[in-house]
């Protein structure tokens, strides 16, 4: 009993209820207006920049020098030059010397040899640089390799060749040296064993004298320049050699070479294998907004640097406004400086160990009263950094490789709350008629 009764004033609710609003439809004839105040938070590129290795090495100021990348995509510092020597063979033996040599060239029975010492250097600039004007940073190098090869043809008579083949005279280069001359003027000295043979004389033929010699142990010298030195020998069988006539003219007169044109060329490579530490760089990013900066507030609006470091070096940065003429306004970062990690690294499985990702860091730069009076004026974001390279984790090997494509990479955008009124008019779906503050 006690439930139908329940049932029953429950429905007599309802439908006094509906009755009440039907009776109050007319309020929707009335106009309708929604009003408030809007805190929208936007991302608007603010600036942008990049970093890379090319950078870094300009203010090496490498003059003499050219920036190459090798097939294992390593950054090289190369000095590269050509030397052309002329060595005349005459009949009174000045530009040859005569030596007693039993058995010199082991593959024959050769007991004589006539020889003529060529030597030559390359300027090298890029530590006189580094220490000049990198403000004390410290930078090594791993690796220096040496390349010289040289283009040998014969001034000859047309019966040279049968001369040569008929009297057993062979030619050949040994002596092979190649030395640094530091900046203190001391030399360190590395001789090779090397004998590279010359098979087409006449004909002319290209010969590597030094292939990729890495003399990596000269770099504590900081050279600022690399010498090298090769003699080339014409070997006498003992058989053929019974006169008493001086090798020149022998060679002159009964073989017919009057003289030996050498084009050499030299390439000393430094593949940028580096620990570095405390160098200073900088850069500025050209400050282009896409709005009106009277929209920033203070306290809410700020700006955000997203680092993007596929450099294999730490930074320490700082961040600075400036005006047109470079001027610094006021720093951004707090704590100044602030550190960015840098890239991770490993072995690339060519022997190096280098870059093997990034590291991504975001910096926020709360818009403070020095930053909102300075910022109208702002022209640019001056970018700082103290670079040291990433710790290796071997206590054998502490350098890493510097690649074309490592790069630090820097994305500057503004968040900004602006408050504005806003309303709008629901009797009407056109959006023209929304009124009020900025949107």
């Amino acid at each position: 009993m006690k439930k139908i009764a329940f049932l029953a004033l429950t429905a007599c609710m309802i439908f006094t209820s509906c009755e009440k609003i039907v009776g109050d439809l007319d309020f929707l004839d009335h106009d309708m207006e929604i009003q408030g105040t809007v805190n929208p938070t936007l991302g608007v590129p603010v600036a942008h920049g990049s970093v890379s290795v090319y950078d870094l090495l300009q203010m090496v100021q490498v003059t003499e020098a050219t920036i190459e990348i090798g097939n294992d995509n390593i950054v090289t510092i190369v000095y590269d030059t050509n030397i052309e020597h002329r060595v005349a063979i005459d009949n009174d033996g000045k530009a040859w010397r005569k030596g007693f040599r039993k058995n010199h060239y082991k593959a024959t029975n050769y007991v004589d040899t006539a020889h003529n010492s060529i030597q030559g250097a390359v300027k090298i600039d890029i530590f006189d640089n580094i220490d000049s004007s990198l403000n004390g940073a410290s930078i090594e190098v791993d690796n220096l390799f040496v390349n010289i090869g040289a283009f040998v043809i014969a001034e000859s008579r047309e019966n040279a060749l049968n001369a040569m083949n008929a009297y057993h005279v062979t030619v050949f280069y040994d002596s092979l040296f190649l030395s640094a001359i530091g900046k203190d003027g001391s030399e360190q000295r590395v001789d090779l064993p090397n004998v590279v043979p010359v098979d087409s004389l006449i004909q002319g033929q290209y010969i590597k004298l030094f292939d990729k010699e890495d003399i990596s142990q000269v770099i504590n010298k900081r050279p600022v320049e690399i010498r090298y030195g090769v003699r080339m020998n014409i070997a006498f069988a003992a058989e053929f050699y019974e006169t008493d006539v001086t090798a020149s003219e022998f060679v002159a007169d009964s073989v017919g070479i009057d003289s030996v044109n050498i084009d050499a060329d030299i390439k000393v490579e430094f593949p940028v294998s580096t620990s570095i530490r405390d160098l200073t760089y900088n850069t500025d990013l050209k400050f282009a907004p896409s709005f009106n900066l009277g929209d920033l507030s203070l306290d809410e609006s700020m700006l955000i640097l997203y680092c993007d470091n596929g450099l294999p070096l730490a930074l320490d940065l700082t961040a600075s406004l400036i005006d047109s003429t470079g001027n610094e306004l006021c720093k951004i970062l707090d704590p100044t400086p602030t550190t960015l990690n840098g890239a991770p690294v490993g072995s690339d499985g060519n022997g190096h160990i280098s870059a093997v990702g990034k590291s991504h860091t975001e910096l926020k730069v709360p818009i403070t009263a020095s930053v909102f009076d300075n910022i109208l004026k702002t022209k640019g974001i001056r970018i700082e950094a103290v670079l040291n390279t990433t710790p290796t984790g071997s206590a054998t090997n502490n350098k890493v490789a510097i690649k074309s494509n490592d790069m630090l990479d820097i994305l500057v955008t503004a968040k900004i709350k602006p408050s504005y009124p806003f309303s709008y008019d629901l009797n009407n779906n056109n959006n023209n008629s929304s009124k009020g503050g900025q949107k």
